[in-house]
């Protein structure tokens, strides 16, 4: 439901799908579950559109996409805004604190905790 001018989003998936077992052995099929739900508001001001928004992330699965299909879990939580000065331009910026998160880069696919970031995006649209 897009901000009007409460908005909320969400998509969660469940099934199966690849996932490296625990000898490091095999690839076998496991069972897979995860999304999101974001909460946004539409603040519409003199100088452009602002989105403030907050969003919650789970995944515990495998990361089917990565060598291996190693199992990842993620849980983090964002806070942020968009803001839109005209319709072909959108600045964000986000603050994401970790809960509990994967490292697939290498095994043994350590679990990271209590982690934050902050990025930023520049958005062109034509």
């Amino acid at each position: 439901m897009y901000p009007q001018p409460f908005g909320i989003e969400a998509e969660w998936n469940w099934g199966r799908g690849p996932e490296l077992a625990s000898n490091y052995a095999s690839v076998e099929v496991e069972s897979l579950q995860g999304g999101y739900v974001q909460f946004n508001y539409l603040l519409d001001t003199s100088k452009g559109n602002v989105f403030p928004f907050v969003r919650w992330h789970y995944f515990d699965g495998a990361r089917k996409f990565a060598r291996n299909a190693p199992w990842d879990e993620v849980n983090e939580l964002d806070l942020g805004f968009e803001w839109s000065p005209w319709p072909e331009l959108e600045l964000s910026v986000m603050y994401t604190h970790t809960f509990d998160r994967t490292n697939t880069a290498t095994a043994p696919y350590d679990k990271v905790e209590g982690e934050d970031r902050v990025g930023f995006q520049v958005q062109w649209n034509y």
